[in-house]
């Protein structure tokens, strides 16, 4: 005997599990999905604690552009990598957050939360806001102070 309810008895996340399980071609589209959704609401998180947090770490160009960077979100993705979500301000109003990542070796990458590639890899010019954020971020994500 079969327990299978109607599909318009299901809820959103039950008739997701269905799906998947009836269709597991679907499996890596489904958790690539998620993992943009997550994605996208750590960032969303982000931009909320900073409204409520202006200490945190900043970087200062010499035309008075200024970067904060989030320093729960400070971490090694991968080897010789160092990775944060940054912000760009205008007076005390975040104008969006970015993920960069830094091999700590002059090279950085801009990631997209719902984008499945980077911008790739770009040179950090020695006086730049990158080369600032760079370093900081390097030593943070090294046990340097946060």
């Amino acid at each position: 005997m079969c327990n299978a309810q109607p599909i318009d008895a299901l809820t959103p996340a039950e008739l997701s599990i269905e799906i998947i399980r009836k269709h597991p071609r679907q499996q890596a589209r489904f958790a690539g999905i998620l993992k943009k959704v997550f994605a996208l609401l750590l960032l969303l998180s982000a931009s909320e604690a900073f409204a409520q947090n202006s200490t945190w770490p900043r970087v200062t160009s010499d035309t008075g552009e200024v970067y904060v960077i989030a320093p729960s979100t400070v971490g090694k993705p991968g080897e010789n990598i160092a990775a944060a979500t940054v912000c760009q301000l205008d007076g005390d109003h975040c104008l969006g957050m970015k993920q960069v990542w830094f091999d700590c070796d002059g090279h950085y990458s801009v990631r997209l939360p719902w984008a499945e590639r980077s911008n790739g890899w770009q040179v950090v010019a020695p006086l730049s806001i990158a080369r600032g954020l760079s370093d900081l971020v390097c030593k943070m994500a090294n046990g340097g102070a946060r």
